[in-house]
């Protein structure tokens, strides 16, 4: 048993020193390293010492120098003093640029070695296996970032506290951007190191690592060109677009959505970091930061298995692997004919002409073949060799093509695509609102109409949205083919329509987008199917969600503002909760065949300052309709009623403009101006014009692009005094006011299509 005990406690002592000597050995293999990247790691140390002291101390100052000039409250300047630094230090920092090129430049220089024989036999005599020589270089770059970085970031934040422009959550923030930034690093990295490993030039290694990191995003941004191009139902969503394994795409997602109405707190592009807004953005980051360390991982042991199979005589060469230097060059010269497609097709205006397209398709063919003979030239460093492995030229052209037509004809069927019913858990349907602000449910901003819908328009009546979007989708395609003039160029819809979308919330977590032109002439029981439902009005009003809005306003500045077009009345905000009581019940009748037979009257705007921000305000309008009673009636009460249609008696002229657009379509290259105007002042006219038209404030839901005279303008001067006979100007009630126009007498008009009075048509011909 004592002997045993005896072994046991040698062996420990053995491991003991094993591992002491396993340390020491590490640090002295990272010592000698660094003695030979010593401009790497000064050039790390110089720039991350002075991007975080000297940045922290220039953000500060600066908001201080902004402070005076311009008589900051205290809130004011607290708040951009934090956001400054914030931006500076935190997540919204611009310096992984830097980080990129830091990697690319330490993976070269660290393995360059390996591009010289001499070299390689030197160091393959030294008592170092090959494994811990790159192990320990791979480790030496990933400490030539971090330490630097990281005591840099701890100096930069006691300056920052030191200045009194420090907060726990930019602390906190700060060390999130650490984590990030090494990961961003890490993956950048791990994609150069391979780069050098598959190559055997200095210079071919520094290409081949730009290659690597921005291949696939350069790639899928042509897709979805391409996408846009040919497909007729396409819809641009951010969200869903860009590259899945680029680290740099990851990391700079982020900052694309630092702004993003989801996030809360997230008043403006200037707000400082919260909390919230913190852990909203770490929630956005964390899966793409998952992917980059799963790339790291696996580039990391691909880039190994490479160092491990590359032979020494492969120093100086473009590119080691036989194998590699095919699907290189395929890979290049697919993605330069595509860039040449795109160029051409815009060139063309996206024409189907027989010429357009015979151009387009040799375009395409020279810019794979180009790509190829420079590659192959890189290779070989041969002028000579441009047209070695024709073949290889051949495999690109077939692709390439096969990419162009897949898209020009809809192989795969993406216009005709309607999702089985059984597999949405929820859908949208709806049409692009650029009339008001759109706020969520946390007060915050919400970038347009469509991104609110995406959030709270949740219609589980899925077969009747897919009938409206089945018919939309056969009559988007038939109009733009029937469209197609001679030269194979599409004049756009010829038929009355509404732009719309559809979103399909897929059960596996997948989100489907299809845009399309609904005909106007569409059954309108099919239409009511899918408006006149709960969950549309729920997902449609912004007034089922305006309680984040209403919390983050101060309550003291609150106004109401009705406007009828021309004119205007307002009162306090303080009885929003009646209109809002009264809205509600009326919006109950709300479908598309009474918004698209029906004109507004009028709207209803919410405005007031936003409680965390000084100057800022956020305002919300509700359209009101003739049959919208409560409303009227609420509207009467609180003395903002405004006559929705506009007397005679208040108008002092009206000027039409005819702009007579059909000269420029029978003669492209017409020189001048066709336009005729003519004033009329008689109250017949008068009458007659205003029966017929419109204000251009007060357009309505489905309402298409027809539904005005596009041809004829209306500028409507009124009288010094309007139908209540306060005066406009200095004396006039200062609760009512004009609207619709450049000047507090003039408001702006467009006829209905169709009802054109004969004789403005008569008077404004061209003569």
């Amino acid at each position: 048993m004592t002997l045993n005990l005896k072994i046991n406690n040698a062996a420990a002592g053995d491991r003991r020193d094993a591992s002491g000597n396993g340390a020491a050995r590490v640090w002295n293999s990272q010592t000698v390293i660094l003695k030979r990247r010593i401009w790497p790691a000064l050039l790390s140390v110089i720039f991350w010492l002075f991007y975080f002291v000297a940045g922290t101390i220039a953000a500060v100052t600066r908001i201080r120098d902004y402070a005076q000039m311009y008589a900051y409250t205290d809130k004011q300047f607290y708040s951009e003093l934090y956001a400054s630094v914030s931006k500076v230090i935190g997540l919204r920092m611009p310096a992984y640029y830097f980080t990129v090129a830091l990697a690319v430049l330490l993976a070269v220089q660290g393995y360059s070695y390996l591009d010289s024989r001499q070299k390689i036999d030197f160091y393959e005599s030294q008592p170092v296996s090959r494994k811990e020589r790159f192990r320990g270089i791979y480790l030496n770059s990933i400490l030539l970032f971090t330490v630097p970085y990281l005591i840099s970031m701890l100096l930069g934040i006691l300056v920052g506290t030191g200045m009194g422009a420090m907060q726990p959550v930019i602390v906190a923030e700060t060390f999130v951007e650490f984590l990030r930034m090494l990961v961003l690093f890490l993956g950048a990295y791990s994609i150069s190191v391979l780069a050098v490993m598959l190559t055997g030039n200095v210079i071919v290694a520094c290409l081949g690592a730009a290659v690597l990191l921005v291949y696939e995003w350069a790639f899928s941004y042509e897709i979805v060109r391409y996408s846009g191009r040919y497909f007729h139902t396409f819809y641009s969503n951010g969200r869903n677009a860009g590259p899945l394994l680029s680290p740099v795409f990851n990391y700079t997602y982020v900052l694309s959505l630092q702004y993003a109405s989801d996030i809360p707190d997230n008043v403006d592009m200037y707000g400082a970091m919260t909390p919230k807004m913190l852990q909203a953005l770490m929630k956005i980051c964390l899966p793409k930061d998952l992917i980059t360390l799963a790339v790291f991982a696996a580039v990391t042991f691909l880039a190994y298995r490479c160092y491990c199979l590359r032979k020494n005589e492969s120093a100086g060469q473009a590119v080691v692997f036989p194998a590699v230097r095919v699907i290189i060059k395929i890979a290049l010269a697919v993605l330069g004919a595509l860039v040449v497609g795109d160029i051409l097709a815009s060139i063309f205006n996206e024409s189907r002409s027989t010429a357009a397209t015979a151009i387009l398709v040799l375009g395409m063919i020279f810019g794979a073949a180009a790509v190829c003979c420079v590659v192959e030239i890189l290779y070989n460093f041969n002028f000579r060799s441009a047209f070695r492995g024709a073949w290889q030229i051949v495999i690109a052209v077939a692709a390439s093509l096969l990419i162009f037509v897949t898209f020009r004809n809809d192989l795969t069927g993406y216009d005709r695509y309607i999702p089985k019913a059984s597999d949405v858990s929820s859908c949208a349907l709806f049409t692009y609102d650029y009339t008001t602000d759109y706020y969520g449910n946390s007060g915050t901003m919400i970038g347009d109409s469509a991104e609110f819908y995406r959030r709270y328009m949740k219609l589980t009546n899925v077969t009747d949205v897919e009938a409206v979007a089945r018919l939309a989708q056969a009559f988007t395609v038939d109009q733009y083919n029937s469209s197609l003039s001679a030269s194979g160029t599409s004049s756009g819809s010829s038929t009355d329509s509404y732009q719309a979308a559809v979103l399909y919330r897929m059960k596996d977590g997948r989100c489907i987008y299809r845009a399309f032109q609904i005909p106007a002439d569409i059954d309108a029981a099919k239409m009511d199917a899918v408006t006149d439902t709960e969950e549309y009005r729920k997902g449609f009003f912004m007034i089922y969600h305006d309680e984040g809005l209403l919390e983050n306003m101060k309550q003291k500045t609150l106004q109401l503002t009705y406007s009828a077009g021309y004119s205007s009345r307002n009162a306090s905000g303080s009885t929003y909760a009646d209109f809002k009581a009264a809205y509600e019940k009326d919006i109950q009748n709300y479908s598309y065949s009474m918004a698209s037979t029906s004109s507004l009257i009028g709207t209803l705007t919410l405005s007031g300052e936003n409680a965390a921000s000084d100057g800022a305000s956020s305002q919300v309008m509700y359209p009101v309709y003739p049959g919208y009673a409560n409303t009227i009636a609420y509207l009467k009460k609180a003395d903002l009623w405004v006559e929705p249609q506009l007397s005679s008696d208040d108008v002092q002229s009206i000027t039409v403009v005819n702009s007579h657009s059909e000269v420029y379509a029978d003669n492209a290259n017409y020189q001048g101006d066709p336009s005729v105007a003519v004033d009329y002042t008689d109250s017949g006219s008068i009458n007659a014009i205003l029966k017929a038209s419109y204000s251009t404030s007060l357009s309505g839901d489905w309402k298409s692009a027809t539904a005005s005279d596009p041809n004829y303008s209306i500028q409507i001067t009124l009288k010094s005094t309007h139908k209540t006979g306060t005066a406009i100007g200095e004396a006039r009630d200062k609760s009512v006011s004009m609207s619709g126009g450049y000047s507090d007498n003039t408001v702006y008009y467009v006829f209905y299509t169709g009802k054109v009075p004969d004789f403005v048509a008569s008077d404004t011909a061209i003569q």
